[in-house]
This record gives structure tokens, sequence and C-alpha cells, in this order.
């Protein structure tokens, strides 16, 4: 799946470090993040994402 991964145009940085693929991009709309992340289930995660932490209720602003 690393190898897999097709680059967007909104991505902000794309790094292979040995078997993970890092993935940085601006998110316009979190539906479209969980829309696109739950097809690749457990082998994906989100680290950090404020407006998702605040779309699926999981409570603050991650940059307060």
């Amino acid at each position: 799946m690393v190898k897999a991964y097709e680059a967007r145009p909104n991505d902000i940085h794309s790094q292979e470090m040995g078997d993970v693929r890092q993935v940085e991009r601006r998110v316009s709309n979190p539906f479209w993040l969980i829309r696109e992340v739950l097809r690749y289930g457990e082998d994906c995660v989100v680290v950090s994402c404020c407006a998702l932490n605040l779309y699926m209720g999981c409570g603050q602003d991650a940059r307060t």
C-alpha cells in the first residue's frame, strides 16, 4: 500500500519511511477525509486533524 499511494494536488508533504507512508494535506471538509481513510481500515492512522476531532465530537480543538 505504501508504493500504491497516488499523490493528490492538495498534499503538502508525502514521504515514504520504511513500510509507512506519511502524508500531510489540507482538509477542507472532514467528510471527504473520513471517506478516504475508511477504505484503508486498520492500515491507516490519522495522527492529527483539528477539524476531524471537532467534526466527530471528540472535544477540544488541538490548537488550544
